[in-house]
């Protein structure tokens, strides 16, 4: 491979990345997909449940059951960083 097909493909993969975490829904499926739950990260009802005082945002997940303690994992709270891009601040199980 050469340089020109090195940088489009590293500009493509920067692309995608940056494409899953600027939507928070987009980055709450990923952050379940990273944690070992495709089909969860597909299927995962999203509702959104208001912004908290410390700028957090609540969301509510359905169907995200821990394989480890057989709870559900019902709140994931999100924040967006300076430029812009969102990120998973605390998982809530009950």
């Amino acid at each position: 491979m050469n340089k020109k097909t090195k940088v489009i493909g590293a500009a493509i993969a920067l692309g995608i990345i940056i494409m899953l975490y600027v939507s928070p829904v987009l980055t709450i499926r990923s952050y379940i997909l990273l944690q070992g739950y495709p089909i969860v990260s597909i299927t995962a009802h999203i509702d959104y449940n208001g912004k908290l005082n410390n700028g957090e945002m609540a969301y509510q997940v359905e169907t995200w059951i821990d394989r480890e303690t057989k709870m559900p994992i019902p709140y994931i709270y999100l924040k967006k960083n300076i430029i812009g891009m969102y990120y998973v601040a605390e998982v809530k199980v009950p």
